[in-house]
């Protein structure tokens, strides 16, 4: 196309990022345009059911970082925590330059909601709250290592434990459920589900005050 001239278009951007999921080779097509563009081919991967893995998160958050898109930017971090437990030296970096940076020092909200933030923390699990970025002024960047009794050598502070997020704990319940089912007391399980969901029922409390 480019030979002959011709200016690709979004069909051509979304044809060719089919090609690539095809070939295993998602990355290839965050190089296909522009950050509008990769981000279109990220949610067509995502409604096609392909999971992006760390090289296509780390080329996300590269595009928004240099196109300052301070949002996206939160997204991405939030989905590589999400689904990368120990990020390459690649991405690493491409952090780095996030919170080195100028943006990163004057995104944040100044005047925010106390509260929510707790509350975010509870229900989003693994400390992250979900209300953007807070605080302005520069970032402390700086790499550290974690001792064997869990003990950050930088800040001193001992790593505890980190919750999981509500979607895990739901999967982890349905995984329960269904093992649960097909063991030989699955119709004692299934009434006990059935009696719950009723126990639980406006209708049923009422009924039980009469």
């Amino acid at each position: 196309m480019g030979v002959d001239g011709i200016e690709p278009n979004e069909a051509t951007f979304t044809s060719a990022a089919r090609l690539a999921c095809a070939m295993e080779d998602p990355e290839m097509a965050f190089n296909l345009g522009d950050a509008n563009r990769a981000y279109e081919v990220d949610a067509h991967m995502v409604e096609s059911g392909v999971v992006a893995e760390e090289p296509e998160l780390c080329a996300l958050l590269g595009l928004s970082v240099e196109s300052r898109w301070v949002d996206q930017v939160y997204e991405m971090m939030h989905r590589l925590r999400a689904s990368v437990r120990q990020v390459s030296e690649s991405t690493a970096e491409v952090v780095e330059r996030w919170f080195n940076s100028e943006d990163a020092a004057g995104v944040g909200e100044e005047n925010w909601d106390v509260g929510k933030v707790r509350e975010g923390i509870v229900k989003g699990g693994g400390g992250w709250h979900g209300q953007g970025w807070l605080g302005k002024g520069k970032w402390k960047v700086g790499r550290t290592e974690m001792d064997e009794a869990g003990v950050c050598q930088s800040c001193g502070e001992k790593f505890v434990g980190i919750d999981i997020d509500p979607r895990e704990t739901e999967n982890f319940a349905s995984s329960l459920t269904k093992l649960a089912c097909q063991r030989e007391v699955k119709a004692d399980f299934v009434q006990f589900q059935v009696w719950h969901q009723l126990s639980a029922s406006p209708k049923f409390l009422r009924f039980m005050e009469n």
